[in-house]
């Protein structure tokens, strides 16, 4: 499939799914994908003259935050998420006139009329996705593509997010490499820091989005805060991945129990040391997990049969799991992915 023309075949699903919104709510991850993909899809969302607002969120906080928004907006918009089981997506199309994702993973349900803006390809990254269609629907929107390639750390491996990156440097010049990496550092940065630091992020990026300079230079103020914070959360990430995690068949494991923290550091790990990586908590009676491995890997479908007799709910895809799983069998989950993904990568763990 041409990513760019299926991007184009997606324009009309978007303007039909929001066709009489007045408001809708987008849900994102912490992590550097779900920040930049909110941006850009909130951008998109703005321009159909739908009013938005925006919540970055994590698998166990939805059960909280989609009952709170029943008559206080008409659409959810997840981006870079989607709930860990079919019973609050099942809630979302019930009780709002628009349910729509934009995402990159795979999923063992389906529910129309919920829609969803995915190419199912290994590869590629939400903000890629999101970045592709929003330029479909108007093609002064390539001024959003710095935007994309900000989101694209430890997630972007296809031919199209080279091309992006391309396209972003011609279109700014003095958008080095070095800047991008800046860049991804300080959507890294803001996702271990939490709820607060992501909010930040996320305005930083959107009252940048028409001069990347503006973000990179200190001239904003909010960019300035995020980048006299990076080196030093290098550091104490660093610092959290020297301490010896466990191992689960082979799968290296830390235990961290901020919940806006699970998911960017497997990423973290998994970028850093090219293996598959996770993190998990127990928080009684739940096992709370996030795993990274191989963006060529999909073992969504094995994971849902091998634990079929374990009570677990999960959503996953190309290069990631989270899962909420009977803390009673976590191990045993765990042990169960890290063999699949064995068998997935021709028998070894890397």
């Amino acid at each position: 499939m041409k990513l760019r023309e299926w991007a184009s075949s997606q324009a009309s699903k978007v303007r039909d799914s929001l066709a009489g919104v007045d408001k809708a709510l987008i849900l994102y991850p912490p992590s550097p994908d779900g920040i930049a993909s909110n941006v850009i899809v909130g951008e998109l969302i703005s321009q159909l003259g739908v009013e938005v607002s925006e919540q970055p969120i994590t698998p166990e906080l939805m059960i909280e935050v989609i009952p709170y928004n029943i008559g206080v907006v008409d659409s959810i918009v997840f981006v870079d998420i989607l709930p860990n089981g079919p019973g609050l997506l099942k809630l979302a199309v019930n009780e709002f006139k628009s349910v729509m994702a934009f995402d990159h993973g795979g999923m063992p349900y389906e529910m129309p009329p919920f829609v969803r803006i995915n190419p199912f390809e290994p590869g590629v990254s939400t903000s890629l996705i999101s970045y592709l269609v929003s330029v479909s629907m108007n093609g002064e929107n390539e001024i959003l593509s710095w935007i994309s390639v900000a989101g694209f750390y430890g997630e972007c491996s296809s031919i199209d997010c080279e091309e992006v990156r391309k396209e972003a440097q011609l279109f700014w010049p003095d958008l080095t490499d070095d800047q991008i990496s800046l860049l991804q550092d300080s959507l890294v940065s803001a996702s271990y820091l939490g709820e607060d630091w992501i909010q930040i992020a996320s305005a930083a990026l959107q009252e940048s989005y028409d001069d990347p300079s503006w973000f990179l230079t200190g001239n904003s103020a909010t960019s300035s805060v995020i980048k006299s914070r990076v080196e030093e959360t290098k550091q104490r990430i660093k610092e959290l991945l020297s301490e010896r995690p466990r191992s689960f068949s082979g799968l290296l494991a830390w235990e961290v129990d901020e919940a806006f923290k699970r998911d960017v550091i497997s990423l973290i790990a998994h970028t850093e040391l090219e293996i598959p990586t996770a993190t998990y908590h127990v928080d009684e009676p739940l096992g709370l997990v996030s795993v990274r491995f191989d963006h060529r890997i999909n073992p969504v479908n094995e994971v849902r049969k091998s634990l079929s007799g374990v009570e677990h709910s999960f959503y996953g895809g190309w290069g990631f799991l989270s899962m909420i799983v009977d803390s009673a069998h976590l191990e045993f989950a765990l042990n169960t992915v890290s063999k699949i993904l064995r068998e997935s990568s021709g028998g070894s763990i890397r």
